[in-house]
């Protein structure tokens, strides 16, 4: 059985580390986050731990409930996980809002 080229390793070896990145896209951000205002039609503004704070727009799945768990869990820190489509905030008490950038 004959073994393949070293330029047939180097290009696998490429398309893996390029395949394991994502395509060169960026990495997800992670962190604490506090919820400091909700309104009504489902924005939230979050506060970051590193004293950024931007709106977000909650996922319209099922809106009245994810204001009303914006609303209990504020002023609370939450882990929060964010890609470019968007992302989630977990509370300690176990409640996730998922969320993306308001525009």
């Amino acid at each position: 059985m004959r073994l393949p080229s070293r330029s047939t390793c180097v290009v696998l070896a490429i398309t893996i580390v390029v395949a394991a990145s994502g395509c060169g896209g960026k990495p997800a951000t992670t962190g604490w986050a506090t919820i400091t205002d909700v309104t009504g039609d489902g924005a939230v503004r979050l506060q970051y731990s590193s004293g950024k704070a931007n709106w977000k727009r909650i996922e319209f799945d099922n809106v009245r409930r994810d204001i009303r768990i914006a609303h209990e869990n504020r002023g609370q820190p939450g882990r929060y996980v964010e890609t470019k489509n968007g992302g989630t905030i977990t509370f300690p008490t176990g409640d996730t809002l998922t969320f993306h950038d308001s525009k």
